[in-house]
């Protein structure tokens, strides 16, 4: 099928309004948009790339597709943002039901409104949709305390490639049934599925909020004073520290009871005491402070690198790698460490893009030899070629392929976008 009568077969299921371009990060090569009104409509395009034999990538608002390979095959991109609204909120409950295209800024504040709060709690919330959030298994500011993405969804609506819909779990706590193929579809980025609809856990807004801060040019000190504060009798929304080399800033956010919170506040200040430019703020400051903390992450883009590994790890680990970096580059990268999840993300700053390519290489070989797990979350056009073509084969991937050939045999969804060519 050629462009031009392609863009008029998209134009005939949703409507010129609905059409426009895209530019997949990975290739730079500019795909025709769709972004249906409704789900009648999403359906008809799946059907339509069935048919003949289309390839498409499935969106939100596209903001995590840098992550992602060149797809093998590309013909059209579909964006869910048009199918967007909250289904059903049930504040007795504390679930709620929403479509896949709106974004969590926008779901954020109906679940406010009737009292709850909405976890993950991503950065740059404006800039994500329920569907691709959960797509992408992103956790969020608050994984500390209410764990991964893929532990609230109680149930997904989907269509598969041929336009199928398939609904697994339920709305509510008390009638979730059959097997739990939300948490598979949960991280799937897009290679089994196009999310249409989600249902969600929430949890009470807490009474109060309290947020620690301060800064120290130690590495080794921030971490100690989270330690610390971690082995309070407390439950943490989130402990991070975010820096360069000379300069970090340490937040530790906790939410409940004001009688808890008061109760414990002295103890945290003693924990933090080593640190400069204490502050502490409470209720709609500590949440400014923890929303400015939680969207700084993002705002120069995604990290480059994430190591992963026990808490107890952690510092050996990490001074690994920044052992690696010191030799190979004068330009310190900046990290966020959630020192109890036990994630330590880098940007690195070394302008040089064949200098950057060199430092990469290098850190997977430190990664191999001292058995360190490190991901890639940058721009795949900026990844070394060497590494870019580093796929093995494994259990996990045979049956992830296996899996992938099950649910959309025809390959409707664009393949070759993640390792392994899946």
């Amino acid at each position: 099928m050629t462009t031009g009568s392609l863009t008029d077969q998209l134009a005939t299921i949703a409507g010129e309004s609905a059409l426009s371009t895209w530019t997949e990060p990975s290739s730079a090569r500019e795909l025709p948009l769709l972004t249906p009104p409704d789900e009648e409509s999403c359906v008809r395009a799946l059907q339509l790339a069935t048919e003949n034999q289309l390839a498409l990538i499935p969106i939100g608002l596209g903001g995590k597709t840098s992550q992602t390979r060149a797809a093998k095959r590309a013909d059209f991109a579909l964006s869910m943002r048009g199918v967007a609204g909250v289904e059903a909120y049930e504040p007795g409950d504390g679930t709620v039901t929403v479509r896949a295209g709106t974004t969590m800024s926008e779901l954020q504040a109906v679940v406010n409104a009737g009292g709850h709060r909405l976890t993950p709690d991503v950065p740059l919330p404006d800039r994500s949709t329920i569907g691709g959030v959960i797509a992408a298994g992103q956790s969020g500011f608050d994984r500390l305390r209410f764990g991964p993405i893929r532990n609230h969804v109680l149930g997904l609506r989907v269509l598969l490639g041929d336009g199928t819909g398939a609904l697994t779990g339920g709305r509510l706590v008390k009638n979730v049934t059959g097997y739990d193929l939300q948490r598979l579809y949960a991280g799937s980025r897009g290679s089994l599925c196009l999310i249409v609809e989600a249902s969600l856990r929430l949890f009470p807004l807490p009474e109060s909020e309290l947020v620690f801060t301060g800064q120290t040019p130690s590495l080794e000190l921030a971490m100690e004073s989270l330690r610390r504060a971690g082995e309070l009798p407390l439950t943490w929304d989130t402990l991070s520290i975010a820096g360069q080399s000379g300069c970090y800033r340490v937040l530790a956010a906790l939410s409940g009871r004001d009688a808890m919170l008061s109760s414990h506040r002295s103890n945290v200040d003693a924990c933090i005491a080593e640190l400069d430019s204490l502050q502490t703020f409470e209720g709609e400051l500590a949440r400014t402070a923890r929303d400015s903390a939680r969207d700084a992450e993002l705002t120069g883009g995604w990290p480059h690198l994430r190591l992963l590994c026990r808490p107890s790890e952690l510092s050996r680990q990490s001074e690994l790698i920044f052992s690696a970096l010191r030799e190979l580059s004068e330009s310190p990268p900046r990290i966020q460490v959630h020192p109890r999840i036990a994630t330590l993300d880098l940007w690195l700053s070394e302008p040089d893009a064949t200098r950057r390519s060199e430092q990469l290489i290098e850190l997977f070989e430190v990664a191999a030899t001292h058995s360190l797990h490190i991901e890639w979350l940058g721009s795949q056009r900026a990844l070394a070629q060497e590494l870019a073509a580093s796929d093995t084969t494994t259990p996990a991937l045979r049956l992830m392929t296996k899996l992938q050939s099950s649910l959309d045999p025809a390959g409707v969804f664009a393949r070759g976008r993640f390792l392994g060519g899946l």
